[in-house]
């Protein structure tokens, strides 16, 4: 199985995402990151996923 990296540019976007979101509303932000997480997580089981 792979492991994920996050660079620290990807860490520092994710984090302003979820800022901006939080600031309107915060349980949608939490949502969303939890998101971004969860489909980021599939590339350790299917590393190749997605276009090329």
């Amino acid at each position: 199985m792979a492991s994920i990296n996050w660079a620290a540019e990807g860490e520092r976007w994710l984090n302003e995402i979820y800022t901006y979101i939080f600031r309107e509303i915060p349980a949608a932000a939490v949502k969303v990151v939890e998101a971004i997480y969860s489909k980021v997580d599939l590339l350790k089981t299917f590393p190749y996923l997605g276009s090329r």
